[in-house]
């Protein structure tokens, strides 16, 4: 039935189950996670027809209580297992509400058989709580006493330990069988060996023990021998008003609990007509899902097949994953070195930056990081949502325990979304000096419909990612306003740090700062060939720094943002700030000789704060163009073809994409006088989200929240910063130094917690508006939110002078002296979301205004949201989301702690995300 629910909801919106059966609609309620569709149960109560939408159930109760109730009803009586006499499903429920492990305990009752000896403890208790003993762990003891006590009858004593093992056996192979009821063939093994037996006459029945149930001395003692029925007082267990029971050696007993009929009690018998159900459970299956090995064994070379990444010449590795089933297995070791300047240099199996990583969409990646450092660390998966397992999301502190010094753990994950991503540490500046690689998710052909013109993908030799390289930073002037910095942006806003000037890199290798006089440098050439086109992805890894890219005498066809496909948008120039990724195709030109070479510039967007011409920085790379049956580089001598003056023409300006501000300063960069701003809302998704998949253009009141970022001598969100926690956020049940949004404070700064807000309201379209408006330093910050790839819904800009110079903040928000921001004169015009609205995860946010992001609450978990310059990061601009945390994911168990050394199997991984949706 749940096979055909699954299969059907591959071309049917909606998929309603009809049954009258109790424990079908436990089983398809754990099911519902797995289908896509609506999932709705039919039934008949009382002669009333009713539907139950099965995904409003989940949404109440959460994941985790819907995957427990499956095993609560299995282990409390159903159709194949005894219930406990006298204890009906509402005592049961009741008890098992009451306390948050015993959801922990069902949740994970048959997922594997035979149980862990951890989990038949669970239960243990569990039943010695039913029986009114809440704090007791041994259900013999608890017999002993309710006999002792008298309050008891016989029938209504709780089984012994024994046949309560037994009685976990058989709830569990049930319960294993219902959770696998999607899968059209498995194998559970023999269900002799989990409780139950074949008797004489060949008749499955139920094995209440597996050891005599007393003494021999004792039997002798206690039981009848009777011939026949005990229908009289021949029968000494009669005379003495006793019932009988497995210790007598009489057939056909009509003085048994078997004969005894009670509402609430589900138990089994052996009749032949109650036999198929039992039957039907021995169908071959699935091979059962082992525990997870320890650590040694998981981590064990012979045990795990890791791919070999491919080394390319003046480019990362590639570890290939396309191919690769049913999870691609990476081996990262980390280690640190000490470069000739005396910096500190992180390293990825021993290159930096790290190897690439290409998977295909929707691919598993099991990445085992090896940390050979003196150091702790984590690493997070830029851009993955990490649906259903927020914790392992990879943030110190947040979501996991920090891998200690030479620990080892492993992450597995989704590749979702597609497209261009990152992966890198999150624990203080190690990002900043090389812990980072890029995560290229391959999009399903079926995204590029229609598009307007074939190009080669390359993400091995073409993806481009940028870091910055400061001379002389000077943090101490961070937020101080008595020395006059050198460097701005062009509208007159800060740069978070000052310094003499700054340099860039590209994969790792440091680029000449002059295209002609490129000196002993090395130069990092892409070669193309005319006529073709080429995809080409980019990735900001700097530090802080904003960097404008462009290519002499080339366009760029913006096709793609954090990984989100877009109509192709034509530009001169395209922003870049820290996290960001962008994807662009380059028409190599059909009349361009072999040997060819233009200029890529990598230039920083600040420049001197009273002469925008002067940049703060400048880079090249290069294009060099050859033949199509050459080898790498072309055979005739490389001629430079620079491009100056390229922004003179009044009737033809230049295009800047991903503006910060409304308008380029007309001598920026000494490339002319005609540069037009555009910011992101230019985009739009070439293949729509689906309805239902974005939210509404209109919020509730409660779903709508206001964070302004502030840069003083710390790092600020409404006017606090965020104290990291020595426990994990996602573990704890009482966070200390919480201070929960809305946080009222007297003065900016003076508050020092672990700043959280909380969306509780699931499946709402929420609003957040992100600001930066607050003296004495306005400052530019892209903003990174974890868990989600938000929609970008306004823009709003402060004011400018004729220069394009910040001249007062946008006056749409009012700031309090301490606090979140609010809207001035109600909620202004102009906040739309639609099926093309672009998507991202890292947004510029513009000095002096604010930018309008929307979501959908449905990735239940803790999640990060923080400015992605490390400085400002590591200093506080950051807050932890609770999406709706009592519906998320459990992690396993040994992350509960701190540990050395942490791994899990692929099934264990496959089962917390199904049971989780």
């Amino acid at each position: 039935m749940l096979c055909h629910a699954l299969h059907a909801s591959t071309n049917y919106p909606s998929v309603i189950i009809k049954s009258p059966d109790t424990d079908v609609f436990f089983i398809a309620l754990n099911a519902s996670s797995v289908i896509p569709s609506n999932v709705y149960f039919e039934t008949v109560n009382q002669k009333n027809l009713r539907i139950i939408s099965l995904d409003k159930v989940r949404l109440h109760y959460g994941p985790q209580w819907c995957s427990a109730f499956v095993g609560l009803h299995s282990f409390t009586g159903c159709d194949s297992i005894s219930s406990f006499y006298g204890k009906g499903k509402a005592t049961a429920l009741k008890v098992a509400r009451s306390k948050d492990e015993h959801a922990n305990t069902f949740a994970n009752l048959g997922v594997y058989i035979p149980s862990p000896a951890e989990l038949i403890d669970e239960l243990v208790k569990y039943v010695c709580h039913l029986y009114g003993y809440e704090n007791e762990s041994d259900v013999n003891l608890v017999r002993y006493h309710a006999f002792k006590s008298g309050k008891f009858e016989e029938e209504l004593l709780p089984p012994n330990t024994n046949s309560l093992r037994m009685h976990i056996n058989r709830a569990a192979y049930q319960c294993h069988i219902w959770r696998n009821a999607t899968l059209p063939h498995f194998n559970t093994g023999n269900f002799t060996d989990h409780g139950w037996g074949i008797d004489g006459d060949g008749v499955v029945c139920v094995k209440w023990m597996n050891i005599p149930p007393a003494p021999a001395s004792i039997l002798e003692l206690v039981n009848c021998k009777c011939t026949k029925g005990c229908g009289n007082n021949r029968c000494s267990c009669r005379k003495s008003s006793l019932k009988c029971t497995e210790l007598c050696k009489c057939h056909d007993c009509q003085n048994s609990d078997a004969n005894d009929e009670s509402d609430d009690s589900d138990s089994y018998d052996c009749s032949q007509s109650n036999m198929w159900s039992l039957l039907l459970l021995a169908v071959p299956c699935l091979a059962v899902l082992p525990t997870d090995p320890p650590p040694k064994e998981c981590f064990a070379e012979a045990a795990t097949k890791y791919i070999t990444c491919q080394h390319i010449i003046g480019r990362p590795a590639a570890c290939h994953c396309t191919g690769v089933e049913p999870a691609c297995y990476i081996k990262m070791i980390l280690s640190k070195t000490v470069t000739k300047l005396n910096k500190t240099l992180f390293l990825i199996n021993g290159t930096y930056p790290g190897p690439t990583i290409i998977v295909r969409y929707r691919g598993v990646v099991a990445i085992d990081v090896y940390n050979t450092m003196d150091e702790d660390t984590s690493i997070h998966f830029h851009g993955m949502r990490q649906r259903s397992v927020p914790w392992i999301d990879g943030v110190g502190n947040i979501t996991q325990y920090p891998i200690p010094a030479h620990g080892k753990f492993r992450y597995i994950f989704r590749a979702q979304p597609q497209g261009t991503h990152w992966y890198h540490s999150h624990m203080r500046y190690q990002r900043d000096s090389g812990l980072f690689g890029a995560l290229i998710v391959h999009e399903p052909e079926a995204s590029f419909p229609f598009f307007p013109e074939t190009f080669e993908d390359q993400p091995e030799r073409k993806t481009v990612a940028i870091v910055d390289t400061m001379i002389n930073p000077q943090t101490s002037l961070m937020g101080r306003t008595s020395v006059l910095p050198r460097y701005c942006l062009p509208d007159g806003s800060g740069i978070p740090v000052q310094f003499d000037h700054i340099r860039f890199q590209m994969n790792g290798q440091r680029l000449p700062r002059s295209a002609v006089f490129v000196g002993l440098n090395t130069q990092i050439e892409f070669y193309v060939v005319g006529g073709t086109n080429y995809r080409f992805r980019i990735i900001s890894a700097t530090k802080e720094n904003i960097f404008v890219i462009s290519i002499d005498h080339h366009k760029m066809y913006v096709m793609a943002t954090d990984g989100y496909i877009v109509e192709p948008f034509e530009t001169d120039y395209l922003v870049v700030h820290v996290s960001e990724r962008y994807d662009f195709i380059l028409k190599a030109k059909e009349d361009v000789p072999s040997g060819s070479k233009f200029p890529i510039r990598i230039q920083s967007l600040a420049v001197l704060c009273n002469d925008s011409s002067k940049l703060a920085g400048e880079s090249y790379g290069f294009l060099v163009y050859k033949n199509r049956f050459e080898p790498m580089r072309p055979a005739l001598p490389e001629r430079l073809i620079v491009q100056n003056g390229r922004c003179n023409d009044k009737y033809n300006p230049c295009k800047v994409l991903n503006c910060p501000f409304e308008k380029m300063p007309k001598d920026y960069s000494n490339q002319g006088s005609y540069m037009m701003c555009f910011n992101v809302l230019v985009l739009h998704l070439r293949i729509p989200t689906p309805q239902g998949e974005y939210p509404s253009s209109v919020v509730k009141p409660e779903d709508e929240f206001f964070f302004n970022f502030h840069q003083t001598k710390d790092g600020l969100i409404n006017g606090i910063k965020f104290d990291f926690p020595e426990e994990p956020i996602l573990l704890s049940t009482d966070i200390k130094n919480e201070c929960a949004y809305p946080v009222k404070c007297e003065k900016v700064g003076q508050r020092y917690c672990r700043h959280t807000v909380y969306l509780n309201d699931y499946g709402s379209s929420t609003r957040f508006v992100l600001s930066s408006l607050r003296l004495p330093v306005r400052i530019t910050h892209p903003i990174h939110m974890h868990g989600h790839s938000y929609f970008i819904a306004k823009i709003g800009y402060p004011e400018y002078d004729e220069s394009g110079r910040i001249t007062v903040p946008n006056k749409d928000l009012k700031m309090p002296s301490c606090g979140h921001p609010t809207w001035s004169d109600g909620t202004p015009g102009g906040i739309v979301v639609d099926s093309t609205t672009v998507r991202k995860d890292t947004v510029i946010v513009p000095a002096g205004g604010y930018v309008v992001i929307h979501l959908l609450q449905n990735n239940p978990g803790w999640w990060f949201m923080h400015c992605h310059i490390d400085y400002h990061l590591n200093h506080g601009m950051a807050i932890a989301i609770g999406e709706n945390p009592i519906a998320a994911s459990t992690p396993p168990g040994p992350l509960h702690h701190a540990t050395d050394e942490f791994c899990f199997t692929l099934r264990t991984f496959l089962f917390k995300e199904n049971i989780n949706g």
